[in-house]
Order: C-alpha cells, then sequence, then structure tokens
C-alpha cells in the first residue's frame, strides 16, 4: 500500500479511539491510518473503500468513512455538511489540551492520605489568644488570599491573550463535514469530529452552522438559521417539514421513526420519487496487516497545547515502544519537562517508563509475571547514582518483600504479611559506600520492626530492634502492653566472640533494662525523693537464665540479618545487570497465534530441527571413536605411539566399559520382569479360564462388566511380561554383536601399539 505524504499545514489524522458519553461507547481502530487534508473544492468524492486503500482524504470522505462504520455497527449517525472553525477545518490541535496526560498517583495518593484523620485525637488545648485579633488576622488573610486569587486570575488572562491566535478572516465561511449521532436512549445528538476520532464537548466554538445531514436513507437540508448551532437552538425532528426538508422518499426514512409501523409503508408509498440504485462499493475490509500498521509509515505525530504525542504500531520499534507522550513548558515545544513512554510484547514485560526531567529522575513499571516479581523501579538519571526505589509483587515473593530503598548509606527494606511479624529493616553502612561491592565489616547499624504478634506477652514481643554493630550494642524495645504508657526496654553489651565449640560467656552488668529503674528528682534541696518507674507493676525482672537466653537469641539473629544483607547486595547486583542488558538489548515476544510473525518463527524451528536432523544423521554416518576417551592423558598429538601395556590397558577398559553397559541395562529389564508375581499370573490365567466358562455359562443372569474387566487387566498384565522377555532376548542378541563389533574396530585401530595387534590377531 503506498502511503501519501500528508501537505504541510495538515498534520494529524483520524483518532483510533472515540469515547462517546452515550453508554460509554467505544469504537475500534478501524480508521486510525487515514490521513486528513484540507481541499478547497474537491472534484470528486472518493468512496470508503477507495479511502481505506488510499489511506488518504478530506474531511467529507473521512466522515462519510466514519459514518459507515457506524451506522454498521447499530449507530444512528449522519454525515453533517456545515461550517467550522479555522482550527478545526485544518486540524490545528496546537491550543488544544491533550486528553491523553497521565495523571500521578503520587499526588492522587497524598491528597488521599491528607483527607483521611485519624480516629482518635488529643484534646485540643484551650484557647487563650484574643477572639479580636484572632478575627483581625483572620480578615487579613482572607484579603492577601483574594488579592493572590485576582492576580493569579489576571495573569491567567494575560497568558490567555498572549497565547490567543489571530483572527480568522474567514470566520464561518470554511467548509467542512462531521458526524452527528443520535443516543437512542436520550434522543440527544452529539458530534464526532472525523480528523480527532473524539467527542465535540462544545460545538458552539467549533462549528458554525449546518447546511444539511445524510445517511444511506435520505439527504435532509436545513432549514433553520445557520447560526442556530452556535446558539444551541438547533432543533433535530427531520420530521418536521418547517425545519428539514428531505430530498429523497426511499424505504426506511429516519424523520418518521415516531410514527406508527402501520402507517410507514403508506408514506413510503405516497412520498416515494425514485428507486436508489443499490451500493456499487466494496464491502469495507481491512487486511489484518494494514490493520496493525494502523498510521502511514507505521507511526503518527500529534501537536498539542505543550504536549507531543506520538505513537508508533506494535513492532515498529526494537523496543517494543507503541506510545510516547512528552509535555514541554513552552507553546513551542521548548524545555522538556517530562515524559512518558508505553511498550509492548516486551519479554521483561516492561510496560511503561516515566521520566521527569525538573527531578531528573526515571520511573519504571512493569507487569505481572516476571521471575524476579519486579513491579517499579525510580532511580535517577544519573547513572553513576546508586539511589533507587523496588517495588515488588510481594504476594509471590518467599520473603513478602514490597519495598526495597537504597540511599549513598543506607539500604531500608519493607515486608507485608511476614510469619515473622517483621514490616521494617534498615542497613546502615559507611558513608558514600556501593552496594556493589558491600561487605560485611562496613555495616554500622541494623534495625528491624516488627508487628505485634498476639500470641506473645507484649513484654517478650519485640517491637524494635538494632543491632548497633560499630558500637557492640544491641538494643531491644518491647510492645506496649494493656493498659501501659509506656513501653519495655532492654540493651545488651556482645560479649566477646568466643573461640571454635566455646559457649558465650555472660555477665549480667552488661544489659540494662527499662522495667524496673530509679529516678531521684531534686527539684529542691528540702525535697529530695527517688521514683520508682515500672512499665508493667505485675511483671517481675527476668532471671539470668533468661537474659542469656535472650542474648543467645538476638546473636542468631544478627548473623541472620547479616546475611541477609550480603545476599541482598548480590541479589541487586544481579538485577542491575539484568536491567543493564534488557534496556540495551530490548527483546520482543512474539505470540503462536500471531498470523503475521509465524511464518518467520515456523521458519526458525524448521532451521533448527533441519540443523538437529543434520547432526544425527553425520553421527550415523560417522564410525564412533570408542578409544579416544581410554588414550586422554596418555599420550598427546605429537607423541609417540603408545606401549605395549598402555594399548593392552586401554583396550581392556574400553571392552569392559562396553559389556558393563550393556550388564546394567539387563539387570534393569530384569528387574521389571520380575516385579510381576508369576503365582498371581498363573492363578489369574486359571480364573480368567473358569470366568470366562462362567459367563457363557450364565450370561443370561449376571452382568459381566466386572468380569471382563479382570480378564482384560490379566491379559494386559500377561502382554506387558511378554515384551519385557522379548527385549531381553533382543537386547542380548544385539549386545554380543556391539560387542564384538567394538572389539574389532579396537583391534583395526592404528594408535594402539604395532606389536600389541598382531599378537591379539594371532592369537585369535
Amino acid at each position: 500500500m503506498r502511503n501519501l505524504p500528508p501537505p504541510e499545514r495538515c498534520p494529524g489524522g483520524i483518532e483510533n479511539a472515540v469515547n462517546a458519553s452515550c453508554g460509554g461507547v467505544y469504537f475500534s481502530p478501524i480508521v486510525s491510518g487515514v490521513l486528513a487534508y484540507n481541499s478547497p473544492r474537491p472534484d470528486r468524492l472518493i468512496s470508503p473503500d477507495t479511502l481505506l486503500r488510499r489511506r488518504r482524504g478530506n474531511s467529507f470522505e473521512l466522515a462519510t468513512l466514519l459514518c459507515s462504520l457506524l451506522l454498521g455497527s447499530g449507530y444512528r449517525s449522519f454525515v453533517v455538511s456545515g461550517y467550522a472553525s479555522r482550527e478545526v477545518t485544518t486540524n490545528d490541535q496546537t491550543r488544544v489540551s491533550c486528553p491523553c496526560v497521565v495523571p500521578d498517583k503520587n499526588s492522587s495518593d497524598s491528597s488521599k492520605n491528607a483527607e483521611e484523620k485519624p480516629k482518635y485525637q488529643l484534646r485540643p488545648p484551650v484557647d487563650l489568644r484574643s477572639q479580636f485579633l484572632v478575627h483581625m488576622d483572620e480578615v487579613e488573610a482572607l484579603r492577601k488570599a483574594s488579592e493572590e486569587e485576582n492576580r493569579q486570575e489576571e495573569e491567567r488572562q494575560r497568558i490567555a491573550e498572549l497565547e490567543k491566535l489571530p483572527p480568522d478572516e474567514f470566520t464561518g465561511r470554511r467548509v467542512h463535514a462531521w458526524v452527528a449521532i443520535r443516543d437512542r436512549d436520550t434522543d440527544q445528538v452529539f458530534f464526532i469530529e472525523p480528523s480527532t476520532g473524539f467527542r465535540v464537548a462544545e460545538p458552539s466554538t467549533s462549528y458554525y452552522g449546518i447546511e444539511s445531514v445524510w445517511n444511506q436513507y435520505n439527504y435532509y437540508v436545513n432549514r433553520q438559521k445557520r447560526e442556530a448551532i452556535a446558539e444551541e437552538t438547533m432543533r433535530w425532528d427531520l420530521a418536521d417539514r418547517n425545519d428539514w426538508e428531505h430530498f429523497l422518499m426511499d424505504g426506511y426514512d429516519e424523520g418518521h421513526l415516531r410514527i406508527e409501523d402501520g402507517s410507514i409503508a403508506g408514506i413510503v408509498m405516497a412520498e416515494r420519487h425514485l428507486d436508489m440504485p443499490i451500493s456499487w462499493v466494496n464491502q469495507l475490509k481491512i487486511e489484518l496487516e494494514a490493520f496493525e500498521q494502523r498510521f502511514p509509515a507505521a507511526e503518527k505525530s500529534i501537536k498539542y497545547k505543550r504536549v507531543i504525542y506520538e505513537r508508533f504500531s506494535p513492532y515498529r520499534k526494537e523496543s517494543g515502544l507503541v506510545k510516547r507522550l512528552t509535555t514541554y513548558e513552552t507553546l513551542n515545544y521548548e524545555n522538556e519537562m517530562e515524559q512518558w513512554q508505553w511498550f509492548s510484547n516486551r519479554k521483561d514485560l516492561l510496560e511503561m517508563i516515566k521520566i521527569v526531567q525538573e527531578t531528573a529522575t526515571s520511573e519504571e513499571f512493569f507487569i505481572r509475571g516476571r521471575p524476579d516479581y519486579l513491579k517499579y523501579i525510580s532511580k535517577p538519571l544519573d547513572e553513576k547514582s546508586i539511589q533507587r526505589t523496588y517495588e515488588f509483587y510481594d504476594a509471590f515473593r518467599m520473603d513478602s518483600l514490597n519495598r526495597l530503598e537504597i540511599d549513598c548509606n543506607r539500604i531500608r527494606e519493607f515486608y507485608t504479611n511476614r510469619d515473622d511479624f517483621l514490616h521494617f529493616r534498615e542497613f546502615t553502612v559507611s558513608v558514600n559506600s556501593n552496594f556493589k561491592q558491600l561487605e560485611a565489616s562496613q555495616i554500622e547499624c541494623i534495625e528491624e520492626r516488627f508487628k505485634r504478634n498476639d500470641k506473645k506477652a507484649a513484654l517478650n514481643d519485640i517491637a524494635t530492634r538494632k543491632f548497633r554493630i560499630s558500637e557492640n550494642r544491641i538494643t531491644l524495645r518491647f510492645h506496649y502492653e494493656k493498659n501501659c504508657i509506656t513501653a519495655s526496654t532492654r540493651e545488651f553489651v556482645k560479649p566477646v566472640k568466643p573461640n571454635y565449640q566455646e559457649e558465650v560467656t555472660f555477665d549480667v552488668s552488661s544489659t540494662k533494662g527499662y522495667q524496673l529503674s530509679e529516678v531521684s528528682f531534686n527539684s529542691h534541696p528540702k525535697f529530695q525523693c527517688t521514683a520508682i518507674f515500672q512499665s508493667n507493676i505485675t511483671s517481675s525482672a527476668p532471671t539470668a537464665v533468661e537474659l542469656y537466653l535472650m542474648l543467645l537469641e538476638q546473636l542468631e539473629a544478627e548473623e541472620s540479618a547479616i546475611k541477609s544483607f550480603l545476599s541482598r547486595c548480590t541479589e541487586l547486583k544481579a538485577l542491575e545487570e539484568l536491567r543493564r542488558r534488557e534496556m540495551q538489548k530490548p527483546t520482543l515476544k512474539i505470540s503462536i497465534f500471531d498470523p503475521l510473525r509465524n511464518d518467520e518463527a515456523r521458519r526458525l524451528r524448521i532451521e533448527r530441527y533441519e540443523m538437529m536432523k543434520l547432526r544425527e544423521e553425520l553421527a550415523q554416518k560417522e564410525c564412533p571413536d570408542f578409544l579416544a576417551p581410554y588414550l586422554v592423558g596418555i599420550q598427546s598429538a605429537s607423541a609417540e605411539p603408545p606401549t605395549y601395556d598402555t594399548s593392552l590397558s586401554a583396550f581392556n577398559s574400553c571392552l569392559t566399559d562396553k559389556r558393563q553397559h550393556f550388564e546394567e541395562l539387563l539387570q534393569e529389564l530384569q528387574h521389571q520382569y520380575q516385579e510381576f508375581d508369576f503365582t498371581f499370573l498363573l492363578q489369574l490365567d486359571n480364573e480368567t479360564k473358569s470366568l470366562r466358562s462362567f459367563v457363557l455359562r450364565f450370561q443370561d443372569r449376571f452382568d459381566d462388566g466386572d468380569f471382563e474387566n479382570i480378564i482384560k487387566e490379566g491379559e494386559s498384565i500377561k502382554r506387558h511380561r511378554n515384551v519385557i522377555k522379548n527385549r531381553m532376548m533382543s537386547l542380548r542378541q544385539e549386545s554380543q554383536e556391539k560387542y564384538q563389533q567394538v572389539k574389532e574396530a579396537l583391534l583395526h585401530d592404528k594408535r594402539l601399539n604395532v606389536e600389541f595387534r598382531k599378537q591379539y590377531l594371532n592369537d585369535k
């Protein structure tokens, strides 16, 4: 299909989707690959079939094609001929807001969180301020807000005035065609612009007048004043002769839908002027290849207000890019701000990339299905920076990792629904460390946070645990117990690491806790007191044995956390390397049901099959080298032939291994053969004969289905045993023949010692 270039003054074409408010209608991207151009006075109108083949047409031809598709889909649509604005007739959308800008999910989440209020709040303190002063401050704040709002409104008006296009000298005289659809439920009429494919929200600003409308049944001339559409007073009752004058009366008439069915035939016959010829246009048919290509040259770019929206056909780009939307700061498309890229058919399941130039960050979104369960990546555009934010599909990971944050000296892990109730872990390492080169000695602190475990007492349920490795300490904070306003704490000073097979030494003085502590108040020299603070009055201080066991448990947890840190660094290094390869050399997946690319995939499969078949044929034709494995290490390529003893050793080893191989096969078959119980088989044969005679004798009284099943099972077992027995006999015969073949091949192998071969042949 030849792709005709569009005129310079009319870039653009039909949008691939029309989202109408009438019942949520969504039209398929059938006419998305047709270019629109504005002709002052076309000599003729081509048919919709020709338009699909040429993929280039004016507004009347585009409207006719779109109306034909809508009528075929069951919509009550018309082609409208009238007058439109300069921007509509030239398809200039540089002052139209892009309808495809993606909302920021982070801003929506933050707004939801801001609206949510906590269920319980502290009672506010008593307001001791002067209410008059407060009122005056509010009045002043309202005045400043009003002034700021007026200033912003003036600034918006000034910018809108600067961005306003120059006046059009041909306003109201530019001929254009579009499509009107009548809703069956509300009987309302709305417009669709064929050059964009979108519903027109404000017809009064886009269209200035209507001359006529028509569909496949009739042609209606507008008798209302031309400005009725701009004044929103247009009446769409096509049966009203005062507003609309129909030109034909041929069978079914859209204007007489409200007339009773019994009187339609009489009106049709009374007002019939002529018989319309049948359609000579070919049936609208779009080939799969043209449908997938969608746009001329397989790509299309639309310029909206400060936005450039680009689309590509599938498999057009090697990276799988199908859509790209870029926002700019100015109307001249300068100073890029944000960019969205959508992908499809990627093997790495990459769905979208968002690039924000203001923060110099890149965000990658993935579809569920990756082996590493990756969902989201946020990273700076600077490749040298190690700051990363990963999100995973935690429901499918064994460790339930949900989020992973990395900066210069911290790695934070967020978990969900873990069995050990861990929901947060933070590793603090040396400043400016790279996770690709981290070691256990660089860890300074490990902090872990746990959710409440109702199966444990609050005094034994750890809420926060810190392994301060640089300070050689372990700090624990437990959950709040019921009716307690403070939480218990415990701190250990790590003992010296013992030697191999020695126990950890423990000193009670190396630990302290919050459960019982004394604090002195010396507010006045005459009044001194000592208060005992206790998290829970009914609890008792832990014994030395309990503290020792707790210390051992925390030391094991620290070792486990360090191992988790090292494995996490290894995983991150592998993930970064994998993403680097996936971005440098992206690969696209092809479905086995893709008829356009299955030929290529089938050709590749046939080539691989032919190569494998050729290798097998060459391997069968060439004589196998039985002696090569036994000469490895005995001699080199340039050495002399082996000695008599070396040749004898290699000869005997090769024959022994070959004989042992066949013996193992025979033993396996013998084992399968012996699995059958010969007594059972003999008994089953006797029962088979007796059952057969029994069934023949009493076949009129009993159902022989069960007996036949037993007989068939016995015959199957017997048949299987005979097959194994025949295989054993054939294997014995084949092993003897192959053994002799190997022996003859070895005796005629020139790599063995000459004297050895002569002696062995003479003895034979």
